[in-house]
């Protein structure tokens, strides 16, 4: 706290003096951090990652957030060898070659009225390996946030100077594209796909969690369908969470909630009364109950409903 101290005479003095926040062990530290990719990979476009990291107010902020990305995905050698040159990138980012540009950052924070946004750039080090730049614009402000990369069995990648500020809202997208900066030759449908991941607070506390990456776009699929008395059996693989409904025209309706994704859920469906009178009726004519269940999935996250059906043939 500074100050400017005035006398009667006209005296001036300037004084100051620190102090030091205490408490600040007592903060919760609750964030919470998803991620998401596309099933769409090729080695023309190479492959996506979108991570959002989201915090109530009132607790103790970000200091540093480390991801070792999952097995599914790699970094885009092509897109390396693009990397901005160091000396260019300290002297204007904007002037880094476009295929340098692997996608781009926003945020949010209440100290400011309007959002924070910029690209992502990737910077190479004679030496050393490339780092990944955030540059968050905005209020006549400009924050870079640079993302160290780290070899192992797979790429880790911290951000481990995150400015000492509340965070509403952040959002890494790195897209698919021909600068993409991930690869994969992976089927992104047959997860699960597990992202390890570490937060730590200003405070000192620590989040330590495996991050489930969402597949958004994968389809759902009836892999088996079974019929034995009056119970059809259906396997059916979900590949988001989300509400799960199964039913149909004669068939009692089923109901499940999906938590874990991609998983493969069993659903058994019983024929209802109006449907045992239709199986009566046929097997007087020496005739098979031939019925059309629909499985519908409402996902909890990213995504759009999706829906299947599936013959059903009851004999007796």
């Amino acid at each position: 706290v500074g100050a400017t101290l005035t006398s009667t005479v006209g005296a001036t003095q300037t004084v100051s003096s620190p102090f030091q926040a205490t408490g600040c062990d007592t903060l919760p530290f609750t964030p919470h951090l998803a991620a998401s990719t596309t099933s769409r990979v090729s080695r023309k476009n190479g492959a996506s990652l979108t991570v959002t990291l989201t915090q109530p107010a009132g607790q103790a902020n970000t200091k540093s957030v480390s991801v070792t990305l999952p097995k599914q995905l790699a970094a885009r050698l092509e897109t390396v060898q693009q990397a901005c040159p160091q000396a260019t990138f300290i002297a204007n980012p904007d002037a880094c070659p476009a295929g340098s540009h692997v996608g781009t950052v926003a945020a949010r924070t209440p100290v400011l009225e309007d959002p924070l946004s910029g690209p992502v750039i990737i910077e190479a080090h004679n030496g050393a390996l490339p780092t990944l730049e955030a540059l968050l614009r905005g209020s006549g402000i400009t924050v870079d946030l640079s993302g160290t990369i780290g070899l192992g069995a797979t790429l880790t990648s911290t951000f481990a100077a995150v400015p000492d500020v509340p965070i509403s809202s952040f959002r890494l997208d790195l897209p698919t594209g021909p600068h993409s900066a991930l690869a994969s030759s992976s089927d992104m449908c047959k997860g699960p796909i597990a992202m390890p991941t570490t937060i730590v607070g200003q405070n000192g506390k620590k989040v330590v969690q495996t991050t489930a990456v969402s597949v958004p776009d994968c389809r759902m699929r009836i892999l088996t369908r079974k019929v034995k008395g009056h119970t059809a059996t259906l396997r059916v693989e979900v590949p988001n969470a989300g509400r799960l409904t199964a039913g149909g025209k004669g068939l009692r309706t089923v109901r499940r909630s999906v938590k874990r994704a991609p998983s493969v859920v069993t659903l058994k469906l019983k024929l209802s009364k109006s449907g045992l009178r239709q199986l009566a009726k046929k097997r007087r004519a020496h005739r098979k109950l031939s019925l059309r269940a629909t499985v519908r999935l409402v996902p909890s996250g990213p995504g759009s409903q999706t829906k299947r059906t599936a013959r059903l043939v009851f004999k007796k």
